[in-house]
């Protein structure tokens, strides 16, 4: 009884008021925002994901380049072999 009295206390207590309920404000874990406010939240991450994935895109280089350049260095290694 007395482990279960406590814990029953602390249950109606979280059923009846919720803790998010209460945390709210400026300095609080649980900041209220409004729609506007989580779209622009929204709206600002989807753009930086956006801009690092258009810079991971400009850093990679095509297939065909790479070829290209393994052939030019094979080419090179071969001349110079020959010289």
């Amino acid at each position: 009884m007395l482990d279960a009295l406590p814990m029953l206390i602390a249950l109606v207590l979280l059923v009846v008021t919720h803790p998010g309920m209460v945390l709210i404000g400026p300095e609080s874990e649980f900041p209220k925002l409004t729609r506007a406010e989580k779209k622009a939240l929204k709206k600002q991450k989807k753009e930086e994901k956006k801009a690092s994935k258009a810079a991971k895109r400009a850093g990679k280089r095509s297939r065909s380049e790479v070829d290209s350049d393994n052939e030019q260095l094979q080419m090179e290694g071969v001349m110079h072999d020959r010289v």
